[in-house]
């Protein structure tokens, strides 16, 4: 079971030495419950496709894909946060778990069976296909970075973790590098240097994609399950908690610290923030239903 923050405050600061791929590395691992919790209600709520399992950032104009599997059929759907209807709707394998956009040409849709994964592309324009990278393992999260032509997509094989870095104009995997165990969801700094890898437990590992190495950690709480980053690459935004009662916490990556917490609607699947960092969209899925809820990201 899931732990649930408690929104009294309480931090306990370990800091641990660790041998890593030959050097020593610092990790600051910060227990915290949440504090400064944030009652606010939703700026707007927009309908969703039921099934709903993932979505990309939306544009200035405020157009997003989603992401709906309901395992016998999954599709991709353009969707206006202003409008419950989709503007158009497109097919794509059952297998599908996560869909990235680079905000401008192309979407990357992720895929997991049981031991293969791939990440195929399409251009935005049409949603014509634009070629596919097979994986190692089972995919189950791909993002996108400041490179409009580079992917990353989460991998496991044999319950080992591992981030690969896609050439959308190759079709190949340029660079693969090792993840903490258990790593659930990643995001990447706006310079692509960073990649920031969230794992179950609440712990944030900070990964140099240079060379791999962990260059430092430090711990939110437990119940982690999804991360995303503001556009300017100071904040990211956890979504943890159980589906049944979540919460986002909002962390400053140069001091390692919450900074406030803000509401997420139960069964919510994921979050992302608008191109200014100022909206934070909270999506919504199960089987029976689905929503799009946007809240002020700031305090």
């Amino acid at each position: 079971m899931k732990v649930i923050q408690s929104k009294k405050s309480f931090a306990v600061v370990v800091v641990v030495l660790a041998l890593a791929a030959g050097g020593v590395v610092t990790y600051k691992l910060t227990s915290s419950k949440a504090s400064g919790s944030i009652a606010k209600t939703p700026v707007s709520t927009t309908a969703a496709p039921a099934g709903l399992i993932g979505a990309t950032a939306p544009t200035t104009s405020g157009e997003l894909w989603v992401l709906v599997n309901k395992t016998t059929a999954a599709n991709v759907q353009l969707m206006n946060t202003t409008s419950a209807r989709p503007l158009a709707v497109y097919p794509v394998s059952n297998a599908a778990t996560s869909i990235a956009s680079n905000g401008s040409t192309l979407l990357a849709v992720a895929q997991a069976t049981a031991r293969t994964g791939a990440v195929s592309f399409y251009d935005s324009s049409n949603f014509k296909p634009a070629g596919t990278v097979a994986l190692p393992g089972p995919a189950t999260e791909v993002v996108a970075g400041p490179i409009p032509q580079t992917f990353y997509a989460l991998v496991s094989v044999n319950g080992v973790d591992s981030v690969d870095v896609l050439n959308a104009s190759t079709h190949r995997i340029s660079l693969s590098d090792p993840l903490p165990a258990s790593t659930d969801s990643m995001a990447v700094s706006p310079d692509g240097s960073t990649l920031y890898a969230l794992q179950g437990n609440g712990t944030v590992s900070f990964i140099n994609l240079a060379n791999g190495k962990v260059t430092q950690s430090f711990g939110t709480s437990n119940g982690a399950r999804q991360l995303a980053i503001s556009p300017d690459g100071t904040k990211l935004f956890e979504l943890k908690g159980s589906l049944s009662d979540d919460n986002v916490g909002v962390l400053n990556i140069a001091t390692e610290a919450q900074l406030y917490v803000l509401p997420a609607p139960a069964n919510c699947v994921q979050v992302t923030v608008d191109p200014s960092g100022s909206l934070l969209y909270d999506f919504v899925g199960t089987p029976q239903y689905g929503n799009i809820q946007v809240f002020n990201a700031s305090k």
